[in-house]
């Protein structure tokens, strides 16, 4: 079996080791979680990582494995922790196969980084990146990729990384009402985020952290909860 994970920086295992640390798959939550299950353990997170890209780079880890004749959808489950919704990606040579994470934020960093045309159109799009639009998108994404999962009949679940939740004013209830709540739980409530669930259990950020990451010791707790999740709500 495979525990397959994506997600941004706090699955990743951003900074537990070092500042700027952009990841330490070996000590992050998916390892834990998955040696709690006895599974192997794939993690294709990046810090930065917009939902966009955890949709891309899961479907596409996907339809390769489609390809193989020893391809078994039994020996995956997926967990995707998403990422706050004030980030995209532009495809412009980046390190990530050619694709660069933009987030709502990082202005002085992206001057620096970047084409003047690439930061032009993050700058562009800062200007256009407001609420309800953004929780637009991001439903799209998490409907996607749980339709995708779905039919392909890969168990999954979903969880908050950020303390960001989606709007659902208007219409977007009826997105809300799409998602499948046993494994995307909490999806409007932020107090059960991976970030607010370690604050509210008393947990520092890494001694070692610039940018609000937190240590291994987090990770270990929260693959922990996790796992009381999966097992209570029999998701495997």
């Amino acid at each position: 079996m495979i525990l397959l994970a994506n997600g941004c920086s706090h699955t990743a295992g951003a900074e537990i080791e070092y500042a700027q640390q952009g990841q330490c798959y070996e000590k992050a939550w998916p390892f834990h979680l998955a040696d709690t299950l006895k599974y192997d353990h794939l993690n294709i997170s990046i810090s930065g990582a917009s939902a966009e890209r955890i949709v891309r780079t899961t479907m596409e880890y996907f339809l390769k494995e489609f390809e193989k004749p020893s391809y078994k959808r039994s020996d995956y489950f997926v967990i995707i922790s998403w990422p706050g919704f004030y980030r995209t990606e532009i495809y412009n040579g980046g390190f990530d196969e050619g694709w660069q994470p933009l987030v709502v934020g990082n202005d002085d960093t992206y001057k620096k980084q970047m084409s003047f045309e690439s930061y032009a159109y993050y700058k562009a799009w800062t200007l256009h990146a407001k609420p309800h639009p953004q929780t637009i998108s991001y439903f799209h994404d998490i409907l996607l990729l749980q339709y995708f999962l779905t039919i392909h009949r890969i168990k999954f679940l979903f969880w908050n990384a950020s303390n960001s939740t989606p709007h659902k004013e208007n219409y977007l209830h009826l997105y809300y009402k799409q998602v499948y709540h046993k494994r995307f739980p909490y999806i409007d409530d932020f107090n059960y985020s991976y970030c607010a669930l370690l604050r509210n259990n008393g947990f520092q950020y890494s001694p070692v952290s610039e940018y609000s990451h937190y240590g291994e010791d987090a990770h270990i707790w929260f693959a922990d909860y996790l796992h009381r999740y999966i097992t209570n709500n029999k998701l495997l």
